[in-house]
């Protein structure tokens, strides 16, 4: 319970900040939305700090989805997919970038799921 205190002050004194050192977009807002320009303006707050969680779970889902869509959900996870991915490296050899050695298996799953890796 103590670090749940922690993390709410923290994000108070995020939004202050962010509420303090933006007082012309805060004064725009205001002019535009008289009676919400609070609500608006902390939720452009929220999406600016927040924006990484969302797009990350944009990505996750989209994983979901190409694997419902391929019948592919019980044989693998958004986070296999993930883990098959970063076992692709590329190596810049001059001014070219090539794909370095695929494994079969993460070869075989991208194949399946019409994911271009080369």
């Amino acid at each position: 319970m103590k670090s749940l205190n922690n993390i709410s002050v923290k994000e108070f004194g995020a939004t202050n900040f962010l509420l303090d050192a933006n007082d012309d977009i805060k004064e725009r807002f205001k002019e535009i939305y008289p009676d919400k320009w609070r609500e608006l303006f902390i939720f452009s707050v929220f999406r600016l700090l927040y924006n990484t969680l969302i797009k990350n779970l944009q990505a996750y889902y989209r994983l979901y989805r190409l694997l419902a869509d391929n019948s592919l959900l019980k044989k693998f996870s958004p986070g296999d997919v993930l883990v098959h991915l970063s076992r692709v490296y590329r190596l810049k050899i001059q001014d070219r970038w090539i794909a370095a050695e695929i494994p079969k298996k993460t070869m075989d799953t991208m194949e399946k799921l019409s994911i271009p890796i080369t």
